[in-house]
């Protein structure tokens, strides 16, 4: 079913959603990037939008923090956007993404599952 959706997570003002097919959906309020799809933050997506810039990456698994999100490839890739005061998108600095970005420090190793607290990633 096309319009059918596998998962949906909820972070404190987002959400984030896969397709049976593996495109990741997100909408809510991006304050700090949490949609994954760039551009100007604060936005406010009232629908359900695919996220471009993972239109090339079949997404398996998402979850969603209180600011951020964290998806998984199908070839166990980690990919993770929006605050990121924490250190909590794991990208070795402590700043707000907006874009879903690769994990460089985990290439190399297959990451199967993933889950989000309010400041922390797993």
């Amino acid at each position: 079913d096309p319009s059918a959706l596998e998962t949906v997570r909820c972070g404190a003002s987002h959400c984030a959603a896969l397709s049976p097919d593996g495109v990741l959906l997100t909408w809510g309020l991006a304050s700090s990037g949490e949609l994954g799809h760039g551009g100007w933050t604060p936005i406010e997506v009232d629908v359900p939008r695919a996220v471009q810039s993972m239109s090339s990456v079949k997404v398996v698994s998402v979850a969603a923090g209180a600011n951020h999100t964290v998806a998984v490839s199908e070839t166990g890739g980690l990919w993770t956007c929006g605050r990121g005061r924490h250190g909590q998108l794991g990208h070795g600095h402590f700043h707000d993404a907006g874009p879903l970005r690769r994990l460089e420090a985990l290439r190399g190793m297959r990451v199967t599952h993933a889950v989000a607290g309010g400041a922390h990633s797993l």
